[in-house]
């Protein structure tokens, strides 16, 4: 008798333990939970302004020449969202600063929280008025130059995020010669402001 009233009040815990399991809530905040793939892609626009600094250093002399130029950007973006913390973005566009110049980079974005991001990335600038990537134009531009960047995002809503970037251009700009001489234009360093669209 007493090894039966045991054994029930054995089983009795076995089915009280399971019910409890299956009515406990599901942990939704695992950030390293895969996105399921209806969630994975997403696509918009971006628009900015920048401001870009060069300087310029002549062989004669050892003479140098600061330049700042105002521009502004458009493009386009396609994210892929990995998990809750890390996600991918490829950019297409055209930055205009002084001429229009289409680029395309890569980046890898680390989500914070619900609203802040921190990306870095990689990317080219192509100049159309070269016959070759690997050659200069007459005004001693590259064909391609490869950029790094830098940036953070703050996401007002779904929708609308703001975004502030460092970018700096790995080669420099352009080699020629000028009235003063020969002289290079090293890679620019633009801070720009934008705003990105997603659909």
């Amino acid at each position: 008798m007493k090894n039966k009233l045991i054994l029930a009040l054995l089983c009795l815990c076995a089915i009280n333990f399971l019910t409890a399991q299956e009515n406990l809530p599901t942990n939704n905040n695992n950030q390293l939970d895969f996105e399921s793939s209806e969630n994975k892609w997403s696509f918009g626009l971006i628009a900015n302004g920048s401001v870009s600094l060069s300087k310029r250093e002549f062989e004669l002399n050892n003479f140098e020449d600061r330049d700042t130029e105002l521009g502004y950007g458009l493009g386009a973006f396609a994210d892929y969202k990995i998990n809750q913390q890390f996600g991918l973005r490829s950019e297409i566009g055209v930055n205009a600063t002084g001429f229009l110049r289409p680029y395309l980079n890569l980046q890898a974005e680390h989500f914070i929280g619900n609203n802040w991001s921190l990306y870095a990335g990689a990317g080219i600038y192509y100049n159309p008025d070269t016959t070759s990537v690997f050659k200069r134009d007459r005004d001693g531009e590259l064909g391609v130059n490869p950029f790094l960047l830098i940036g953070t995002r703050y996401r007002i809503n779904p929708k609308w995020a703001i975004d502030l970037r460092y970018q700096h251009d790995l080669l420099p700009r352009a080699k020629g010669t000028g009235s003063i001489g020969d002289f290079t234009l090293g890679g620019n360093r633009t801070i720009s402001l934008g705003v990105n669209y997603r659909f």
